[in-house]
Order: C-alpha cells, then structure tokens, then sequence
C-alpha cells in the first residue's frame, strides 16, 4: 500500500476516519429508505458490511482509524442535513472535537 509506506518513510502518522451514512446513523431514515425502495435487509445493510470489511483489512494492515459512527449515534442533535445525505454542521464540529481529542499533534 503506497500510502502506508510513504507515511512511514516519511514518519506521518497514517490515520484514516471512518465516516458511516446517513442510513447507518438515523433508524428513521434507514426505515423509510428500506420501505421506499423495498429493499431486504441484505442490501440495506450493505454500507455497514463495507465498513465492517474495511475495518477487519486496516487491522490486518496495522493501519489506524477512527470509526465516527458511535460519536455520531450519540449525538443529541440532527448530524445530516434534512434536504441531502450529507452531514451537517453538527456533524463536522463533533468531529473537528474527536479528532483533536484522539490525534495529538505530537503523538507517533
């Protein structure tokens, strides 16, 4: 992995973050997406299997991430836009605050 290396040789430290869907975020909308389109639960899932399996392969490649998805499912307030499948300002500001939390300018 090209990346890995060169962060490496470079001494960078490689972190990748994890950012789920609003389907994987909001039961609400998962519900109505899965009604709407009549999908199974299968295909409904299929985001959540993708992370999953990048998840298991940054781990079998001593890669580190940050998965954001359970700071997002705690969040008090709305972290997608309404309109969109974006998230929203909600979102980047519980992010901007786990990022600084968990990455140490500092820390190798």
């Amino acid at each position: 992995m090209k990346i890995k290396h060169l962060c490496e040789a470079e001494n960078i430290r490689l972190i990748v973050t994890l950012l789920p869907s609003k389907i994987d975020v909001n039961p609400a909308f998962r519900n109505y997406v899965q009604e709407l389109h009549h999908l199974d639960d299968e295909t409904i899932n299929t985001n959540a299997h993708l992370s999953n399996a990048l998840s298991n392969w940054l781990n079998e490649e001593n890669i580190e991430y940050l998965n954001l998805q359970p700071a997002l499912e705690r969040a008090t307030e709305k972290v997608f836009w309404d309109q969109d499948l974006h998230i929203n300002t909600n979102a980047h500001s519980i992010i901007g605050k786990l990022l600084y939390k968990n990455i140490s300018p500092l820390s190798h």
